[in-house]
């Protein structure tokens, strides 16, 4: 697809590094060695080279690469690639998620493509980008781009600048740029598929890969079941934590996960997640959601309290209401004017009802120290004065692996100890 003709430099296809004052004489006073093979550019092109003070210098003829990728690896860089011959003018690829997620092994991969296609892949790295260093990259056509951990490489005052390489359509370059952390990409980056087509985010390993390494590699069935379990209740698990873990347990001949755990360096596994309450909802309304607050959490146990102060109040209203109790003019005028605002006031009530008839049987002391010791919730009435609510709110719920049942993004979630509620907790918060 691609003729030797259509470079701006005459060199083969393989990995070039990008220098500084690659015409440096490798016998200077400082006795530095440089890198290997610097090339020869054509004379215009050696002078605008010589003027910007950056070339080019061999590195190798492919990436290396793992003996087997798993997961969709080939087919997303094939897809990416296949996309990219097709149209017109530049494209690129953004791949984001933390390290050992399996990023770089994808942006290898696709880089190895475009090698065996007949392209250079131009690799910048160690070095920070500047005017030049941008100019330099842009008289660079039928060719791959590719920015290793973006941000260190090309920070905020210059992704401004960067921006126009991407943008011009005279050149037909592909850019491959990762990165650990979204928050350090231009918002003109990201979201904008005209200057970077293709985003693959790296979040949560893909359990089918985890299946099929543990297959590979004659992996217990108990092992392989703990290792799901793990990857679905820590975030931070990632393909290189499988592979340790896995190579491991083979050598030692242990399949003891809290063992190899505690032996590797493999920190953020360490770890114990503290997990915050956001929501609950009755198993047989999913839809019917009440805000919860957090509660004290202690040995995997945790009560959370509905948090709506409004709900709250108004459920005081409700029960006298249906238990022909007196109520005041106005406290049922404030009930009417409120019981409009909320969603599906009345079965929230109901549902209130419900995790009544549950908490009449909690047992809640002793999940806390000092003031939490003994669980007091609190509203604020209309004249922000404290008062007690009873226990009718509360819902006792067990936060160990044994009672989760499942993620949805970044929830984990959870039933409580009767099965009849799921509680949804946030994964993000993490302490030692």
């Amino acid at each position: 697809m691609f003729s030797q003709q259509g470079f701006f430099f005459p060199n083969e296809p393989g990995i070039y590094k990008i220098i500084q004052n690659p015409q440096k004489d490798s016998k200077s006073q400082d006795n530095q060695p440089q890198p290997p093979r610097p090339f020869n550019l054509g004379v215009n092109q050696q002078d605008f080279a010589n003027s910007l003070g950056y070339g080019y210098v061999y590195v190798d003829d492919f990436y290396k690469e793992p003996s087997k990728l798993y997961g969709n690896v080939d087919e997303r860089a094939n897809y990416i690639w296949n996309n990219f011959v097709r149209n017109s003018g530049s494209s690129g690829a953004l791949f984001t998620g933390k390290r050992g997620s399996g990023k770089s092994i994808l942006a290898k991969h696709l880089a190895n493509i475009a090698i065996s296609k007949g392209l250079k892949v131009f690799v910048v790295a160690e070095l920070r980008i500047e005017k030049k260093l941008i100019s330099f990259i842009s008289n660079l056509n039928n060719c791959v781009i590719f920015i290793d951990e973006f941000y260190k490489v090309i920070g905020w005052q210059y992704q401004d600048d960067f921006l126009s390489l991407m943008s011009d359509g005279n050149k037909k370059r592909l850019f491959i740029l990762t990165e650990n952390d979204t928050s350090n990409i231009n918002r003109y980056i990201l979201d904008r598929p005209e200057r970077i087509r293709y985003h693959y985010e790296y979040s949560t390993l893909d359990p089918n890969i985890i299946r099929e390494f543990c297959q590979d590699h004659d992996v217990p069935m108990d092992f392989e079941n703990q290792l799901l379990k793990l990857n679905m209740s820590n975030k931070n698990f990632c393909f290189d934590h499988l592979q340790a873990l896995v190579t491991e347990a083979i050598n030692s001949g242990r399949w003891d996960l809290e063992w190899l755990i505690g032996i590797l360096n493999v920190k953020s596994l360490k770890m114990k997640e503290i997990k915050r309450p956001v929501k609950v909802c009755a198993t047989d309304n999913p839809e019917i959601f009440l805000d919860l607050e957090p509660s004290a959490i202690k040995d995997d146990l945790g009560l959370v309290k509905i948090g709506n102060a409004i709900l709250n109040t108004n459920y005081r209203i409700w029960d006298d209401l249906k238990n022909n109790r007196p109520v005041n003019e106005a406290a049922i005028a404030n009930y009417e004017s409120s019981k409009s605002t909320i969603d599906h006031f009345e079965e929230k009530m109901e549902l209130m009802d419900k995790i009544a008839k549950q908490a009449s049987n909690l047992d809640t002391e002793g999940l806390g120290s000092g003031d939490n010791t003994r669980f007091r919730p609190v509203f604020h009435n209309s004249g922000n004065e404290e008062a007690p609510i009873p226990p009718s709110n509360i819902i006792k719920v067990n936060f160990s692996s044994e009672f989760m049942i499942g993620m949805e993004g970044d929830m984990y979630i959870y039933t409580d100890v009767t099965g009849e509620f799921k509680v949804y907790i946030e994964n993000k918060k993490l302490v030692f």
